[in-house]
């Protein structure tokens, strides 16, 4: 199993998503919202909350939820399952330019006929109206120095955490 995540796009991981500890009521309930339409597979409502920077890379909103599809499909093909998708460790919101940002350690736990795992990483919420709105973008193995040079409009003063990959237990049936 650690290799069949291993292997997978890493853009996956940027849709992780659950209650996060963040000192923005707004935030966490976005984060909950985007949580549950990954969950129930609502990739329409999902869009809605991946941060506009990384949606620039489609030509439009729809072939971004093609793409998201896939390869969630991908997953579910190769026998993966997303079981949960947890929080914590919300970071101090702060400002750059017209915008408040905060990160968040964002856990997706996969299931599959070998076992459980945990796949860790990042996930940076950005929000342009005081915090009334979020958007969320998912740093996955990239570091700081890399997301910053990615996107520059991020803050230097945003937490990393190290993106992690952990075996929670073995299937009896391998």
């Amino acid at each position: 199993m650690m290799g069949k995540i291993l292997g997978l796009p890493f853009f996956i991981l940027s849709v992780q998503i659950s209650m996060a500890q963040t000192t923005n009521k707004q935030a966490n309930m976005q984060l909950e919202v985007m949580r549950q339409a990954l969950l129930t597979k609502d990739y329409d409502l999902y869009i809605h909350f991946m941060y506009e920077g990384a949606l620039e890379n489609f030509s439009s909103r729809e072939e971004a939820k093609s793409y998201i599809s896939a390869q969630f499909a991908i997953f579910e093909n190769s026998g993966i399952k997303i079981k949960d998708l947890q929080f914590s460790r919300g970071s101090k919101i702060v400002s750059k330019g017209k915008t408040l940002q905060f990160t968040v350690l964002q856990q997706l736990i996969l299931s599959s006929s070998e076992g459980d795992a945990s796949l860790s990483s990042t996930l940076i919420g950005i929000s342009k109206n005081n915090g009334v709105n979020w958007e969320f973008l998912g740093a996955n193995t990239r570091g700081k120095e890399e997301m910053l040079s990615i996107y520059p409009e991020l803050s230097k003063d945003l937490i990393f955490y190290p993106s992690t990959t952990q075996l929670l237990n073995e299937s009896e049936n391998k």
